[in-house]
This record gives structure tokens, sequence and C-alpha cells, in this order.
């Protein structure tokens, strides 16, 4: 409503496609590490809209399922907020044999409205080769109500997208969506194919988000721990920090963090006579 009619309107044309993914937490060195499932990715305990995922990158295990389908397309400058669906049933076609419980999408944009091949796009390589790769991963979202996925079998998962709403949500037919975040306060999901957690593990969970939730701003706040450990002089405080950096610099990922950014960390932390600290 703010351009003149006919105005030109870059990019043109927005499409969002899908696949659905089994995710679980990768092995490393050998080890199992389904217990931290609940906290991988680090936005899954907030009310975050989406979850930030490369497939590209190797982030986690991820194993697609299915052939892609388009969520919707809209023509920009035409669309209105009402073309946008607030619910629709997606059907995928399986190329894999396994449990659903994520789908991930992407976008594609055609920049010019007379040359479709024009396009920018967050595609993973390893799903759509047809186009440059790029610095952008995609967006993720729980499927609630894991689905079984076959080889050349049709399955059926419900997309709802509230009215004025950014958020995707998914869910098997005849599930119930849960509240972004609401697993911080409930007995959490195993990946699949694990066994359910202990009667003992989910008590611990519950009582780390009490302390994470009503404590740890607080004792963050006035006990800064690098700081106190060093003007303490406690040698192993500070390796223990130190030991801690390692193993997030090792797979920065399970942690949400960038690895250039552990990197300064980790050389400040080492670096002879303090070179490099930020």
């Amino acid at each position: 409503r703010l351009c003149r009619e006919g105005t030109a309107v870059i990019p043109a044309r927005l499409r969002l496609s899908a696949v659905l993914c089994e995710v679980r937490m990768p092995d490393i060195a050998g080890t199992n590490m389904d217990a931290f499932w609940p906290l991988w990715p680090s936005e899954k305990t907030s009310e975050t809209l989406w979850l930030g995922v490369d497939l590209d990158k190797g982030e986690g295990d991820f194993k697609v399922l299915t052939k892609p389908v388009e969520l919707f397309t809209l023509e920009l400058g035409v669309a209105q907020a009402t073309d946008i669906p607030t619910k629709k049933p997606l059907h995928f076609e399986g190329m894999s044999a396994g449990r659903a419980n994520f789908v991930v999408w992407w976008f594609e944009t055609q920049l010019s409205t007379t040359d479709p091949s024009i396009v920018l796009t967050n595609a993973p390589k390893c799903v759509d080769g047809r186009h440059t790769a790029t610095c952008w991963g995609q967006a993720a979202a729980e499927v609630h109500g894991e689905v079984a996925v076959e080889p050349g079998a049709t399955v059926e998962v419900q997309m709802d997208i509230p009215f004025g709403d950014y958020q995707l949500r998914f869910r098997r037919p005849g599930a119930t969506l849960r509240k972004a975040g609401s697993q911080a306060n409930s007995a959490p999901d195993a990946p699949p194919g694990a066994k359910p957690y202990s009667e003992e593990f989910v008590q611990d969970w519950k009582a780390y988000n009490t302390v994470l939730k009503q404590d740890l701003p607080e004792l963050i706040r006035a006990h800064p721990i690098g700081l106190a450990a060093g003007r303490a002089d406690d040698f192993l405080g500070i390796c223990a920090i130190q030991r801690g950096a390692l193993a997030i610099a090792a797979q920065p990922r399970l942690f949400g963090v960038e690895p250039c950014t552990i990197a300064r960390y980790v050389h400040a932390l080492y670096a002879v006579g303090g070179e490099g600290r930020s």
C-alpha cells in the first residue's frame, strides 16, 4: 500500500519447503550423549519461534527421511496476511525408514518476476543441489507426536500457523501442540530409538530447571565464576573452567556456541602473558 500501482517488488515470490527428519544426539568418542537431548539445540527450552540448524554442517545427527514438500508460496506485493494458511495438512513421501521428530524448512525467493532461475535460497545442498551454497542455515521445529516413516509411503503432518504469528508448528494428526519451552516444566522426551529416561533423571531435570529459572540469574550476577576464581587464586577452579572451555571447543554446536566465539575464549585462557584477551 506504500507503493505506486505496478511497482515491482523484489523479491517477487517466496516459497517455503520442508523435509521430515529423525534427529538424535551424535555419539562423541563412542560416548552416548542422549542425556543432553533435552538441552539441544540450546533454543529448545526457550520460547523461540524456531530452532536454527544447518543440515550441511552436520550439527547433530540429522537423518532426512522424506522428499521435500512445499509449505506455501506467496506472491510478494500481491499476497495479504490472510493468504498464509493457519492450518494445512502436509503429505510427505518417505525415502528412508525412521521416526520423524523434526521438520526442517527453508526459503526460496524468486528475485525476478519474469526469470524464475534468479533465486536466493538457504536450501541445504544435501537436499537441493541446484543452487549455490550460502552461509545461512535452515529453520527447524519439533513434530509433536513422532511420525513413523517408511520408504515409498506417504505420511501426513499437520502444520499450524496462528493468524498474526510467525511460528510454524507441526504435529501428528490428533496430537496436541505443546507451548514452546513447556518441556522445561515436564518430563523430557527421549530421542527416537532411545529408552525412556529414568525417574531419577526426570527428577534431576525438573530440579535443574527450577534452579535455572529461579536461582541461576542471581548466582551469575553475584558470583562471576571466572573473576572469582582468578581473584582468589583458585587454581582448581581455573582448571575446571579451562576443561569446560575445551569441551565446548571440541563440539561448539552442541552447546549453541559459534566456533569463532569459543576459539577466542580458549585463546584468552591459554595465551602466554594474556595475549589475545578480549
